[in-house]
């Protein structure tokens, strides 16, 4: 049996199972950011849950742009937490005088990229720097 609270969280995790209390809850922080992941795959962003089709051709290039977008996306809301000025309003709120992120770091993402998107670009920079292979 594990049981797990961070400071900043409000809810205590206990976890049974027949492993070492550490490595149980590494373990179980790897699961909840895989389901995170698919959550943000399926009805959070992309919406893969309305897509239907046999041809696995094309199921394979889409799950191969929907990784390059959701890379993409993760990048932003990395920078937008961590950038000063690019801070997003509403993306944090203090408590008990900690900054705590209330949205995930795709969510952040994904509402940067749309802001900027649907916005004056001039104002909303978004940095981009990928490197698909090295020759």
């Amino acid at each position: 049996m594990a049981v797990c609270k961070a400071q900043d969280a409000e809810d205590t995790w206990f976890i049974a199972n027949n492993l070492s209390a550490p490595y149980a809850i590494r373990e179980y922080k790897k699961r909840f950011d895989i389901e995170e992941m698919f959550r943000d795959f399926k009805s959070s962003g992309f919406n893969l849950e309305d897509t239907w089709s046999n041809n696995i051709h094309y199921a394979k290039m889409l799950y191969f742009c929907v990784c390059i977008a959701y890379s993409y996306m993760i990048s932003l809301g990395i920078s937008c937490s961590k950038d000063k000025k690019n801070n997003l309003l509403g993306a944090t709120k203090n408590i008990k005088g900690n900054k705590i992120r209330i949205y995930s770091i795709f969510t952040s993402g994904l509402k940067w990229f749309k802001r900027a998107y649907y916005s004056c670009r001039k104002k909303y920079h978004l940095k981009t720097c990928f490197t698909l292979y090295q020759s």
